[in-house]
């Protein structure tokens, strides 16, 4: 072979573009907290293995409800492959709730109250508090809500069934309306403190009332029972055993924790009105009903049962920590002082408890700013001997206290970045045992302000495992998160330190494969599946605090949502112009990467190095913008016309103008766009608050998502010919689809049924009945219901099947009934064409609409969870513009058809997996050298069917080489010139600190003769370029000298396209494609594509923004640091 037939066969590298001036800053985590767990959960012995929820409070007011994630449910031969599992478990962004103006978050609680109804349904709430004077509860999304609720067994809504944030368990089992949330997400209401500024604040064990430390001393009483959010009135029934007011202490309340409740007898419980006589009074009502009820009447009784188990408990006393060198211990009952704490003062200022807490046998634990971590006992209020720790340096502020899930173990953390672990071992001179330190760790680089744990310290299933002389019965590894001024989030497991832990811990370790045998090997082995159960945080065996290996979760956005509602990210590239869009809270920030008509290295199509001119970045934009709370979505249309910004309540349209300065400089003129607001018809002409904005590729229309009502709104933007700004919007469509739910009576196996109660759409085993409910005419296929060819794939639909396939869109929505609350949008994407719009919301419904008739087409079957990343391929061509990547948290990705609503990386495509590609079972070898030939045999049946199979193949490569990064995918890009007659694009999948590329090598299937000729020394290793190559076959991304820009090889150097023998058995290849990824470049704000070079010669480069923790630490205040001591 020639040097020519090999370049014209060896693929482009791709440009990279390497951006690190940015100046983004996340905000510091203020407070951590997990939604509480359920008795009947907890005890049982077949509990689930989903965790809480977590949400994570910000100094910007902004609060991240992130979601456990877990492997998703998989057919059975594909369980055992490695490219179906996932070492990224962690928790996940599910849904933001932005800051209000101006507020801040110092703690959050949450608490699930019993609801006093026929219903007996719980439902999930949230408070926060931000230094002021009030006390906020935060409304969140049904599906959040619901999913931390109880159902009516007692335990977790359907959390046997899958795991938390999936399919399962995002919808209740009984659609009933009082379980339902009729504010939008994200709205608040609040509540005087009647006393000032409220410093603290903690909900009691039974989840009936929540308590808030005032400046005035006094702690107040809020009573949260049947969805109530108003202070405790003397009134009230339950007043005999809460007082609606507690007596006043000399200071402000720093801190509050309740004491474990007790149980009380049922005599009393009457007595006080308690849910006894309730339950006796629903007794009566139920035996005049008839005794042919149904089956949610028997989960009504159950649930009943439980309730009355839980009025069953009584609340004991309240401590809370002053800054007087004290703590006050209050009598709930009377509202009086029953004792003071005091702590050792210093000898010039008095000592502040930032923190207690309390443990299952009634001691109290305070934190102070001395560094000390003192015990009290239950009954003296004394500190108990030898049990005032030191463990954090002298005068480092102990900031948080947190109780382990067994109530046998303490952590704390303060300003010296340290995470200490205290431990009850058993003593000989005491029966109680006695408290010792464990451990200590520096896990931060900066202030520690909250610690959590998974699952959380139950108060009532601690109190009854003592009573009975039992140890408190843990379901799963212990998890403790910390988090502070370094914006990092830190995983660390923290199971009780015992003999038994570390001899299973060892033997799971000796069990384990090393390095180089899990990368040969395509199945898992026993030992490693049980090591993932056993510690989902990291390989090391050891799960215990003080050896454990923690995870460091990185700061940056963990998702690529098209809005900060899901966790997106904050910038954007405008791809016309070469710009880069910056979103912080209250302003926008344009660049211009002075790349778009240059000419700044890489490697050329002969793999030789380009000559690298530095680019020259300008700022050309720097904007304030007056809103009521922090920027939810930034977009800007891709020929840099016009900009979209918008928060919870108002979407703001600017026209943007190029302007040249006396200086020779060019920035930018937004002129906001008047007509925007009133095309809504609001009366206040105020455009509705958008969860996602999105402009169409050839700018001429914007699609928003608003955040109230989740309706999908297409305008018009003015045509530049009348004047961005002073020209005509015009709404042209506005769709309702995500407004509404599958009802009981659909179709086939599609939608909500007896088998499948969540209301989620699933792909239905009948084809045709799939496509009909998805408002198909049979055109289109369901998921994975026959296949199109290649002759009528790339053809619109003629005018009479897009007049039938309205009308069934009209008839399958005849089934869906509508919702009294909305979800959340947070997918918005637009076909390349601008033919397609891919629309995902919060409960995982996925609909399509078609902007070329502004029209409904078809709701796809909802994915196993919310995808982090969506995006359309860049070719033009019908045949592929409709092909949607969507890239999930779990590293896994898959491939759609939009336009007949079919997967095209479904394993039925792939019918030669079993002897083509080594996927489900026998000796990998062999059936990676049959792969070519697999993919050889599909060509056969046409172009359709071999894009599809290459799709299926593509998707078990990428998460083969994924499957062993902990860290979560967060999005992917096409990138390359499109070329419709064969696969020259590189899809880019990215995380927070890493890349991964896929490129399809055409000698794999195409020309077999190049690698016998590269092997044989011939000059297709000198057109090659040069790489370092490690033993995966990975090749290292290289930044270019002398320039902000690097190249990104294609191929692999010449060596591996010689080891590869036969089709797709080289290193790092697999069917065709060959990959490789990098952990170079971290962490990761953004990887996009962006159009570069002029006139006909234009190709797409790779950009990516990078924020390095040094260039954050400049800006942070200096940390506590104290050295050694003369005498010490």
């Amino acid at each position: 072979m020639s040097t020519n037939d090999v370049a014209a066969v060896a693929p482009a590298a791709l440009a990279l573009h390497r951006i690190r001036y940015l100046d983004w800053s996340p905000s510091t985590i203020t407070s951590l907290a997990v939604s509480p767990v359920y008795r009947a959960a907890s005890a049982s012995s077949s509990a689930s293995s989903s965790r809480g929820i977590l949400a994570i409070g910000r100094q910007n007011g902004d609060i991240e409800l992130c979601v456990w994630l877990e492997n998703r449910a998989a057919h059975k031969a594909e369980v055992l492959h490695r490219s179906f599992h996932t070492y990224a478990k962690g928790w996940i962004v599910h849904t933001l709730l932005p800051g209000q103006l101006n507020s801040k978050i110092e703690q959050l609680a949450f608490a699930n109250p019993p609801v006093e109804g026929d219903n007996g349904v719980h439902k999930l709430r949230l408070f926060s508090i931000s230094g002021g004077a009030i006390v906020t509860e935060h409304f969140l999304p049904a599906d959040i809500a619901i999913l931390g609720a109880k159902s009516n067994n007692g335990s977790r809504s359907n959390t046997s069934s899958g795991n938390l944030g999936g399919l399962s368990t995002l919808f209740p089992g009984r659609a009933d309306k009082s379980s339902a949330d009729q504010h939008v997400p994200g709205a608040i209401r609040t509540v005087p403190s009647l006393g000032g500024a409220v410093w603290s604040m903690a909900v009691s064990p039974t989840g009936r009332y929540l308590a808030i430390g005032c400046e005035d001393g006094h702690a107040r009483i809020i009573d949260l029972v049947d969805n109530k959010f108003e202070h405790l009135a003397s009134s009230s029934n339950r007043g005999a055993d809460v007082s609606a007011r507690l007596g006043k202490a000399q200071g402000r309340i720093i801190s509050l924790a309740w004491g474990p409740p007790k149980r009380a007898s049922r005599a009393a419980t009457t007595a006080n009105g308690g849910s006894a006589q309730s339950k006796q009074q629903k007794e009566g009502d139920s035996s005049d009903s008839d005794s042919d009820s149904d089956s949610s009447d028997s989960d009504s009784d159950d649930d009943d049962d439980d309730d009355a188990a839980e009025s069953g408990w009584k609340e004991t006393f309240l401590v809370g920590g002053l800054g007087n060198s004290s703590a006050a211990v209050w009598d709930v009952a009377s509202g009086r002082i029953a004792s003071k704490l005091t702590v050792q003062k210093a000898r010039s200022e008095a000592t502040i408890v930032w923190c207690v807490a309390t443990l299952p046998d009634g001691t109290i634990v305070t934190g102070d700013s001395t560094g000390r971590v003192t015990l009290f006992d239950a009954k003296t209020r004394v500190p108990i001997p030898g049990a005032t720790f030191r463990s954090h340096t002298s005068g480092a502020d102990v900031l948080s206290l947190c109780v382990g899930p067994d109530g046998k173990s303490l952590y704390s953390a303060g300003v010296d970045q340290k995470v200490a672990e205290y431990a009850l071992v058993a003593s000989a001179s005491s029966k109680r045992g006695r408290w010792v330190q464990i451990a200590a760790r520096r896990l931060h680089a900066h202030d520690i302000r909250s610690l959590a744990i998974d699952p959380p310290y139950d108060p009532m299933l601690s109190v009854d495992a003592l009573a009975q002389g039992v140890g408190t019965a843990v379901g799963k590894l212990p998890i403790l998160l910390s988090g502070g001024v370094d914006f990092n989030l830190i995983l660390t497991p923290a199971s009780p330190p015992s003999g038994l832990t570390m001899a299973l811990a060892a033997g799971a370790a000796a069990g384990l494969p090393n390095s180089n045998k899990r990368k040969k090997n395509p199945l898992m082995s026993a030992a490693e599946q049980e090591q993932a159960l056993i510690n989902p945080i990291s390989s090391n065996a050891v799960t215990t605090f003080a050896d454990s290996t923690q995870r460091r979760i990185p700061f940056v956005p963990s998702t690529a949502r098209s809005g900060s509602v899901g966790g997106g990210s904050v910038a954007t590239v405008c791809r016309g112009k070469g710009w880069i869009v910056l979103r912080r809270e209250h302003s926008i920030g344009i660049w211009d990467l002075g790349i778009k008509d240059e000419n700044h290295g890489g490697l050329n199509e002969l793999g030789e190095e380009a000559s690298a001119v530095p680019p020259q970045w300008t700022k050309l934009l720097e904007m304030e913008l007056k809103v009521n709370s922090n920027l939810c979505s930034v977009a800007v249309s891709p020929n840099g016309k016009f900009l979209a910004a918008s928060d919870m309540y108002e979407t703001k349209l600017f026209a943007l103008r190029e302007r040249i300065s006396q200086q020779h400089q060019t920035d930018l003129e937004p002129r906001k766009v008047k007509s925007f607001a009133s095309v809504f018809g609001h009366d206040d002409d105020v455009a509705p608050g958008a969860s996602a904005l999105s402009f169409s590729p050839d700018s001429s229309r914007l699609v928003l998502a608003s955040w109230s009502g989740s309706y999908v709104h297409v305008v018009e933007l003015p045509s530049a010919e009348a004047g961005a700004s002073a020209g005509t919007c015009r709404l042209l469509r506005s769709f309702g689809q995500h407004r509404q739910r599958p009802g009981s009576a659909s179709v086939g196996d599609v939608g909500a049924s007896s088998n499948n109660p969540q209301g989620r759409q699933l792909a239905g085993r009948n084809g045709v009945a799939a496509s009909k409910q998805n408002g198909s005419n049979g055109q289109g296929h369901g998921n994975g219901s026959g296949s199109g060819s290649g002759d009528d794939a790339g053809h619109p639909a003629r005018a009479d099947d897009e007049t039938g396939r309205r009308n069934s869109a009209r008839g399958g929505q005849s089934d869906r009934v509508e919702r009294s609350t909305s979800s959340l949008i947070h997918h918005v994407q637009i076909s390349s064409d601008g033919a397609w719009l891919s629309t995902i919301s919060s409960d995982l419904q996925h609909h399509v609409f078609s902007l070329d008739s502004l029209t409904f087409e078809r709701t796809l079957p909802s994915p196993h969870a919310l995808p982090s990343g969506s995006s359309f391929h860049p070719s033009t061509h019908a045949a592929r513009s409709s092909m949607l990547t969507l890239v999930f948290s779990d590293n896994k990705i898959e491939f759609w058809d939009v336009e007949s609503g079919k997967e095209l990386s479904s394993i039925a495509h792939l019918d030669t997996a079993s002897s083509g590609d080594g996927s489900l079972g026998g000796s990998s070898g062999e059936k990676r050298k049959a792969g070519g030939g697999a993919l050889a045999k599909r060509a056969g049946q046409g172009p359709r069917a071999e894009w599809e199979a290459q799709m299926a193949n593509l998707k078990l490569r990428v998460q083969e080489r994924l499957m062993s990064i902990r860290e979560s995918a967060i999005g992917a890009v096409w990138v390359g010139k499109p070329d419709d007659g064969g696969i020259k694009e590189t899809l880019v999948v990215w995380g927070p600190t890493w890349i991964c590329t896929a490129r399809h090598d055409a000698q794999s299937t195409t020309s077999p003769a190049a690698p016998a000729a590269a092997s044989n020394g011939g000059s297709a290793s000198v057109s090659r370029p040069a790489a370092a190559q490690d033993g995966d076959g990975d090749v290292e991304m290289a930044d270019l000298p002398g320039s902000t820009s690097g190249a990104v090889s294609g191929t692999g150097p010449a060596a591996a396209t010689a080891a590869a023998g036969v089709p797709g058995a080289g290193p790092g290849r697999g069917g065709g494609w060959h990959i490789k990824h990098t952990h170079k470049y971290q962490p990761l704000l953004l990887v996009d594509s962006i159009a570069t070079g002029r006139g006909q010669v234009k190709k797409d480069d790779l950009v990516v923004v990078e924020r390095p923790f040094y260039e954050l630490a400049r800006n942070l205040p200096p940390a506590f640091h104290r050295g050694a001591r003369y005498g010490a």
